[in-house]
C-alpha cells in the first residue's frame, strides 16, 4: 500500500509495487469500435484474404473474423492451412444451396452482432444459419418462425431442409400441424406434397370399424420403409400406383401381389391387381421375400398394440406426424419418408373370402346375426408348469403326450410316480 506521503510500503514486493502503481483502463467502446472498423475495411475490401462464392456471386471478407462467427466456416478454412502461405486471397466455392441475400445478411451480422432480416428472408437466413453452425441465429430465426407460424406456412416451414437437426423447433411445428391438422389437410400445400396411395384390405366388417388410425398409419409407413430400404421400390414408383396391402399373420403390412394362390383371400379383386402388378413390374427388378398369409380369425384388437412397437422403431427421417380421417374408413396421414415430408392416402377396404372361413359358420345354440368373430388376445401368465396327456396321429404313428413325455406307439409307457 501507497504510504501517506505517495511512497510505497517497504513491506510490498517488486510485483506488488509495480502493480500498485500501473495504469488501468477499460475501453468499453473499443471492440465496437473494432468491427465497426473491419466492417468499412470489408466493404471497401482492404485487407480481405477470402472470397466466397455463392453461384455467380463474389463475397470478399476475412477469414479471422468469419472464422469467428461460424464454426462450419472455422472448420472449412482450417481445413486449408497450406493455402495461406502460396495466397493471399483464398477463394471457396459454397455449395449446399446456399441463398446469397440470405449469406450476405449472416456476414453482416458477423461484422455488426446485428441481424435485420426481412419476413420474405427469414426461412432462407434460418437454413444458411443452420448450415454455417450458427445457432444463436438458428436459435432467433426458428423463434421468429414459430411466432408467425399459421396454417397456411405451416407445411412449407414443416418442408424446408435439415429443419430435423433443430428438435425442440420441429416439435413445436408438429404440434401446432397436429392441432390443426382437419384444417390444413384440405390446403393446397398438402394436397400438392408427394403422395403414396394406399388401400388396406380386411378380410371381417369388425376389424375395418375397429381399426386404430394412427396404428395403421405407422404400419403403412413401416411398409413403405421396409421396402425402400430393401430396394425393392423406389420413391418414384411409391407415386405410380395405387397399392394394395393386407394385413399378414407376423402383424405386418404385406403387398397383395406375393398373396400365395389359392388362399381365401385370393379374391378376383386381388387377382385383378397381381395381373396389375406384373405388368408394371420393372425388368430386372429384385425378387420379394416370402410373404405370409392372412390368418383365418378376424384381428380386431391387434392394431392397438403393434402401432406402439413400430412407433419405437422408426428413425426422424420416417416418422408419422399427424393423421385425420377424411371420410368413412379412410384416413389422410402426414409423415416423413426418409426425411422428405409426404402424405398417405389410405383406404380400407372389404375383402369377403372366397371360400366360408370355420369362424363364420354361427353355432346351432344361437342366430347367426349374434355370431361374434373371436379376438387375437393376450393369454394370463401361467403360475406353475401344466400339462396333460393326448394323442395323435403323426405320419400313421400314435403319438402320446404324458405330462410333457412324448411316446411313439412302439414305445412303452410307464405309470408316472406321484413326484413327477
Amino acid at each position: 500500500m501507497d504510504s501517506p506521503n505517495g511512497e510505497t510500503s517497504p513491506d510490498m514486493t517488486m510485483e506488488e509495487a509495480e502493480k500498485d502503481l500501473s495504469l488501468e483502463f477499460f475501453d468499453d467502446v473499443h471492440q465496437g469500435h473494432i468491427l465497426n472498423s473491419l466492417n468499412m475495411m470489408r466493404k471497401n475490401r482492404h485487407f480481405c484474404d477470402v472470397i466466397l462464392h455463392v453461384g455467380s456471386n463474389e463475397i470478399h471478407a476475412h477469414r479471422a473474423v468469419l472464422a469467428s462467427a461460424s464454426p462450419y466456416l472455422f472448420e472449412l478454412f482450417s481445413s486449408d492451412e497450406d493455402k495461406k502461405g502460396s495466397e493471399n486471397v483464398v477463394t471457396y466455392r459454397l455449395n449446399g444451396g446456399f441463398d446469397k441475400t440470405a449469406l450476405q445478411i449472416l456476414i453482416d451480422y458477423a461484422y455488426t452482432g446485428k441481424l435485420d432480416v426481412s419476413y420474405s428472408d427469414v426461412k432462407a437466413v434460418f437454413l444458411a444459419a443452420t448450415n454455417l453452425k450458427m445457432d444463436r441465429v438458428t436459435k432467433c430465426c426458428a423463434q421468429y418462425l414459430i411466432k408467425h407460424l399459421n396454417v397456411d406456412n405451416c407445411i412449407e416451414i414443416r418442408s424446408l431442409p435439415g429443419i430435423s437437426k433443430n428438435k425442440e423447433f420441429i416439435q413445436q411445428v408438429d404440434a401446432f400441424i397436429e392441432k390443426e391438422f382437419p384444417k390444413i389437410s384440405k390446403s393446397n400445400p398438402v394436397l400438392n406434397l408427394y403422395c403414396i396411395r394406399i388401400e388396406v384390405l380386411h378380410q371381417f366388417r369388425e376389424e375395418m370399424i375397429n381399426v386404430n388410425e394412427s396404428s395403421l398409419c405407422r404400419l403403412v409407413l413401416e411398409w413403405i420403409k421396409r421396402e425402400v430400404e430393401g430396394e425393392n421400390l423406389s420413391m418414384q414408383m411409391l407415386a405410380e400406383k395405387t397399392f394394395m396391402l393386407y394385413l399378414a399373420i407376423d402383424n405386418s403390412l404385406q403387398d397383395c401381389s406375393s398373396l400365395p394362390s389359392g388362399d381365401v383371400s385370393d379374391t378376383e379383386m386381388v387377382q385383378d391387381y397381381k395381373k396389375m402388378s406384373l405388368k408394371d413390374k420393372p425388368v430386372g427388378s429384385k425378387a420379394k421375400r416370402k410373404i405370409l398369409g392372412q390368418p383365418s380369425k378376424p384381428r380386431v384388437l391387434v392394431y392397438s398394440d403393434i402401432g406402439k412397437e413400430v412407433e419405437l422403431e422408426m428413425e426422424p427421417d420416417w416418422s408419422l406426424i399427424t393423421s385425420c380421417s377424411v371420410g368413412e374408413h379412410s384416413f389422410l396421414a402426414l409423415v416423413t419418408l426418409g426425411g422428405k415430408l409426404s402424405t398417405l392416402s389410405i383406404q380400407l377396404r372389404l375383402n369377403t373370402p372366397s371360400t366360408p372361413s370355420p369362424v363364420q359358420t354361427p353355432d346351432t345354440s344361437r342366430h347367426a346375426s349374434e355370431e361374434k368373430p373371436d379376438l387375437y388376445c393376450a393369454l394370463a401368465n401361467m403360475s406353475c408348469p401344466r400339462c396333460s396327456v393326448g394323442c395323435a396321429n403323426f405320419l400313421n404313428t400314435l403319438v402320446v403326450c404324458v405330462r410333457g413325455t412324448v411316446h411313439s406307439r412302439n414305445e412303452r409307457m410307464e405309470e408316472p410316480t406321484s413326484d413327477a
